[in-house]
């Protein structure tokens, strides 16, 4: 009988997305950097300056929400409108100067400001321009963008500033790698408030995301309207199903990559239809909204993900160079 006779691999190698996780961690710091410089400049917008943005961007916040947060942001109105053009300036300068930190400073005390700053602005956006992302009204749904792109930017700051050890391969990344899981799971019990199984539950939130859009994109969106309108409940149940499948999924660590793409049509669909692809074509625009944030927070879990499923694969074939025995 022939012996299997091995051929002789180098040990102790790291498994390469152990090895990437670094240059993972690196661009999704440069990742974010470029979302708050993106953020500076949609700042830059001629209609920014006008006070007209605080009428039609903020002043609907206050409409259902508690009364401390109200007048809050209503007080925020209130000392922004005389001076609209100097404090937008001023917000312009702020993420600029968090993108440039974030995105062109290399690993040292620069970063750390930049991170630091953006957990900051980041709250104080959340409180007096986003009033809470309308967490506290009863009617927020994650399809139309609650609890708002700046929490999810400073979730990431506070993720970026954490230890080595959390972003080691091999364990549960924790705040890295569940804040996908978490945003999905409550998404889905958002969906299941009553508000939303009714005719003008989703259609209303659909109808006010074509409201300032150009004629093309109201379009493509009417019969999205139509659709809420007369089958809420069935429209609504696939909202639930889908959010719900993927936080079960993203839990569990079932699913495989079939989980990652329908997470991906599933946000690209509340993007396009809840978000408006964030506004962009309105001019009134401030982010792109929270699902580009999401995708981007999903990566180090995928990579997590999918380096298991290569590390079974590789357990189960016969190793390299080996010649099966022969009588």
């Amino acid at each position: 009988m022939e012996c299997a006779t091995p051929i002789s691999t180098e040990a102790g190698t790291q498994s390469p997305p152990a090895s990437r996780m670094p240059r993972v961690r690196n661009f999704m710091r440069r990742a974010l950097g470029a979302f708050w410089l993106l953020d500076g400049l949609l700042q830059l917008q001629p209609r920014m300056f006008e006070t007209a943005m605080l009428h039609t961007v903020m002043e609907p916040l206050v409409v259902s929400e508690p009364t401390w947060i109200s007048d809050t942001v209503s007080w925020a109105i209130r000392i922004m409108t005389p001076h609209v053009v100097v404090w937008n300036l001023a917000i312009v300068a702020v993420e600029i100067l968090i993108g440039s930190l974030l995105l062109f400073g290399r690993q040292g005390p620069a970063v750390r400001v930049g991170l630091w700053l953006s957990i900051g602005w980041a709250a104080v956006v959340w409180l007096f321009g986003e009033g809470l992302g309308g967490v506290l009204t009863g009617s927020a749904t994650v399809v139309s963008g609650e609890p708002g792109a700046v929490l999810l930017y400073g979730w990431m700051a506070v993720t970026l500033l954490l230890s080595d050890r959390h972003w080691q391969f091999g364990r549960r990344l924790s705040a890295v790698r569940d804040a996908p899981t978490v945003f999905f799971g409550l998404g889905a019990l958002q969906q299941m408030a009553p508000l939303f199984w009714t005719p003008m539950g989703l259609a209303s939130q659909f109808q006010s995301t074509w409201s300032l859009e150009p004629a093309f994109f109201q379009h493509t969106m009417f019969w999205v309207v139509i659709l809420a309108y007369d089958h809420p409940v069935a429209v609504n149940l696939a909202f639930v199903i889908g959010l719900a499948y993927v936080a079960g999924a993203l839990a569990t660590r079932r699913g495989g990559g079939v989980v990652y793409l329908v997470a991906g049509v599933l946000m690209f669909i509340m993007w396009w239809c809840g978000q408006g692809l964030g506004a962009i074509f309105t001019g009134f625009s401030t982010d792109l909204n929270t699902m580009p944030l999401l995708a981007l927070m999903m990566v180090p879990g995928y990579l997590v993900d999918r380096a298991v499923v290569e590390t079974a694969d590789r357990e189960m074939r016969p190793a390299a160079g080996m010649r099966p025995a022969s009588l």
